[in-house]
């Protein structure tokens, strides 16, 4: 009886509920907006150009490279999936070489991931979306091939895999292997 009006009138056995239960928690893992952590580095990303800005076309901020935002590897991200002109000013580099480090260590977390159930990789597609979108519509940056492929991957449906993979040439073969694994797929 106490149960009454909790558990929906399909369900009629403690199996059946705890089925209904873990459903019930899977939908509420889901949510078609970004996830916390994702927002927060896009206010992060978002709130860039008013910390540059006072640099902007000054020789008051050196490039990232000269800087060594992270060393060498910096100079090999600068070139990556963003074409840089040598007249580009130093602060949008800056925006840039940030965007760039930012979807890299995104890549890396997705490779870290043990396992992707469907409503994770469609939850991991839309914080990736929302990623791009910051980088797109709010820092004004060309599209990153790489998040791309990455939320095409993550949210296509799972007969579709297969013949997506096939197309990816922005990630490396390691990571679309591991998200196929982590799908699933293999």
């Amino acid at each position: 009886d106490e149960w009454r009006g909790v558990l929906p009138v399909a369900v009629s056995s403690a199996g059946q509920a705890e089925e209904e239960e873990e459903r019930r928690a899977g939908l509420l893992a889901f949510s078609p907006t970004p996830k916390g952590y994702m927002t927060q580095v896009g206010e992060l990303l978002l709130g860039l150009p008013l910390l540059l800005e006072p640099f902007t076309g000054s020789e008051g901020i050196g490039s990232p490279v000269s800087c060594s935002l992270s060393g060498r590897e910096a100079a090999e991200l600068a070139g990556q999936s963003w074409q840089f002109q040598p007249d580009t000013d130093a602060a949008l580099l800056w925006i840039k070489t940030i965007g760039e480090v930012t979807a890299e260590v995104v890549l890396q977390a997705v490779q870290t991931l043990p396992a992707l159930s469907p409503l994770g990789a469609k939850q991991l597609s839309v914080d990736v979306a929302y990623l791009g979108n910051i980088f797109s519509a709010g820092l004004s940056l060309p599209p990153h091939a790489a998040l791309l492929q990455l939320e095409t991957l993550l949210s296509c449906e799972f007969s579709a895999l297969p013949a997506m993979i096939e197309k990816v040439v922005a990630l490396s073969p390691a990571l679309v292997k591991a998200i196929a694994a982590k799908r699933g797929l293999y």
